[in-house]
């Protein structure tokens, strides 16, 4: 469960693969510089290619992390037990996590999860009822355990939702989470409640500002691009007009 909204939209990006990937953007860009076209296009296709191989070097590797090995619907309308486990690729901090959709309104659903803003929120009239027990097992050795209810650690993001729990997850090592529905609330359960287990931020936040600035970079790129083609083919235009 991220809580930084910004980096939640981000992939990863890894700083040794940075320097490669951009070399070769520079030779296939030095390229198209020896091929005969306008010096605007010459310029243009230059910022084009690296741009694309930014983005590609964020792209290519996210898919390396599992960043959210489990994601699990749960009914909280009733009482209920679920079960789920996951292998982590690698040793990292991770987040334990119920997440739900936008689909109540901002201050009724951060009352009903217990993420109110103390003193902003008035929740009298939504107080949190819902109450999940969950506990935490690392190849069948029970490792942690705790209650939902009055825990008000809460993220906002293209969902919402409380951190029940962060832990550190061996490398290889059979993870197994319980979950418990102890007191239902089925006013919340139409926002589509999920049980999430992702990496922790903090862990990976230099791939994440890295991968923010390669994508963002490989968009001005883009748009530096467009221009420098349009006033190439303007200055074009003028000249024949004139």
């Amino acid at each position: 469960m991220i809580e930084h909204d910004s980096l939640a939209s981000l992939v990863s990006f890894s700083r040794v693969n940075a320097s490669p990937n951009l070399a070769i953007g520079v030779i296939t860009s030095l390229f198209f510089l020896g091929c005969g076209v306008r010096t605007s296009n010459k310029i243009a296709l230059v910022l084009v290619v690296i741009s694309l191989f930014a983005a590609l070097n964020g792209y290519r590797v996210h898919g390396r992390h599992d960043w959210s090995p489990v994601s699990m619907p749960i009914d909280i309308s009733k009482a209920s037990s679920y079960e789920f486990d996951f292998i982590p690729k690698k040793n990292s901090g991770y987040e334990l996590g119920l997440s739900t959709d936008r689909t109540l309104g901002f201050d009724v659903q951060n009352c009903r999860l217990g993420i109110e803003t103390k003193g902003f929120t008035d929740c009298r009239n939504h107080v949190e009822t819902l109450d999940l027990k969950w506990s935490l097992f690392t190849n069948e050795k029970f490792i942690a355990e705790g209650n939902s209810l009055g825990n008000s650690s809460g993220f906002w993001g293209e969902r919402v939702g409380k951190i029940l729990h962060r832990f550190d997850a061996d490398k290889s090592k059979r993870h197994v989470v319980r979950i418990d529905v102890v007191i239902p609330d089925p006013t919340l359960s139409v926002a589509n409640p999920m049980v999430e287990v992702s990496s922790s931020a903090m862990e990976y936040k230099d791939t994440f500002v890295i991968a923010g600035l390669s994508y963002y970079a490989s968009i001005a790129l883009l748009v530096i691009a467009s221009v420098i083609w349009l006033m190439g083919f303007f200055v074009m235009w003028v000249k024949r007009k004139t």
